[in-house]
């Protein structure tokens, strides 16, 4: 925990926690804006993903395209701030 500056002089603490998070890299998604993480309301089931993945700007017209799909799991830092009583 790190204290850092807050407004009208009260403390504030920084806390990081380590979070895993799933990507995905479907083919040429570059040109879509992939790799993207994958939400954690995303289930693993294939129409739900395929779904997210039409949402986020890849094209529909490939249905198949999740076996061709690169998964892997990133661990990211997420910073909390707590306001100290």
């Amino acid at each position: 925990m790190r204290k850092i500056a807050g407004f009208k002089s009260r403390l504030r603490y920084q806390t990081t926690m380590k979070k895993i998070i799933r990507m995905i890299d479907p083919p040429n998604g570059w040109a879509y804006g992939f790799p993207k993480a994958i939400p954690d309301d995303i289930p693993d089931l294939e129409g739900a993903l395929l779904d997210w993945m039409i949402e986020e700007g890849y094209p529909e017209k490939d249905r198949n395209v999740l076996k061709y799909c690169r998964f892997w799991h990133k661990e990211v830092e997420d910073k909390i701030i707590e306001d100290s009583k």
